[in-house]
């Protein structure tokens, strides 16, 4: 009785702010070169309720570097962000460090271990140097969105948005939520988050895709 009495607030609660839930672009940019990340996506714990915007980083390609790295993906056939893809996102990625304040650009390289056959396929990664370069004029940043008695309900939300940094006008953002039906149970190493995105709206996704249909990549 407890927990149906639990899941019928959780859902109310989802169900409400979902109407609130979307992607919104109000302009767009053409022949952008390169963007500044104003918040990292750092890991999570699928099991961690107090997690920062699990809502948004379940959906990410990775966090930390590979964050990063998914801003310089191309796409494959699919549609689908592909490190072997020999057309790349955005030349650079700027961000700020949070333990020295310095501000490092980003920049993509194939690599190929020299161990292997010369044939063997290259990977993309990224390296980092410090930049006096003026700041990318369009951020992309993130928030979380729900309060300590909606998080206590295994409900997460959070917002997207890119902003352009002269300005500070929202060019688009995504607002969504998600909420666990098993109100976080974890028996038979069940993850409570990965759960919830199967029940979400919208269903959770790489930041770079909305990033991407907004500021618009130069062609090279």
């Amino acid at each position: 009785r407890d927990h149906k009495a639990r899941l019928e607030r959780a859902e109310a609660i989802f169900n409400e702010r979902c109407k609130t839930a979307g992607e919104r672009i109000y302009r767009t940019v053409e022949g952008v070169d390169g963007i500044m990340l104003m918040k990292l996506r750092q890991g999570y714990s699928a099991y961690d309720q107090g997690a920062t915007d699990p809502y948004g980083s379940v959906g990410e390609y990775g966090h930390g570097e590979d964050y990063i790295l998914s801003f310089f993906l191309g796409r494959n056939d699919g549609g689908w962000l592909d490190d072997s893809s020999r057309k790349n996102g955005y030349s650079y990625v700027d961000v700020k460090d949070a333990f020295d304040g310095l501000r490092y650009r980003y920049r993509a390289y194939w690599w190929r271990d020299p161990k292997w056959h010369e044939k063997t396929a290259s990977i993309l990664r990224i390296r980092r140097a410090p930049t006096s370069d003026p700041e990318p004029r369009y951020g992309v940043d993130y928030e979380d969105l729900t309060t300590p008695d909606e998080r206590a309900l295994w409900v997460a939300g959070g917002v997207l948005k890119v902003v352009d940094m002269r300005t500070n006008e929202i060019l688009a953002e995504r607002i969504g939520f998600m909420m666990d039906r098993g109100q976080g149970a974890n028996i038979a190493t069940r993850q409570p988050w990965s759960h919830a995105k199967e029940y979400a709206c919208p269903r959770p996704a790489p930041s770079r895709d909305l990033v991407e249909k907004v500021l618009k990549i130069k062609e090279k």
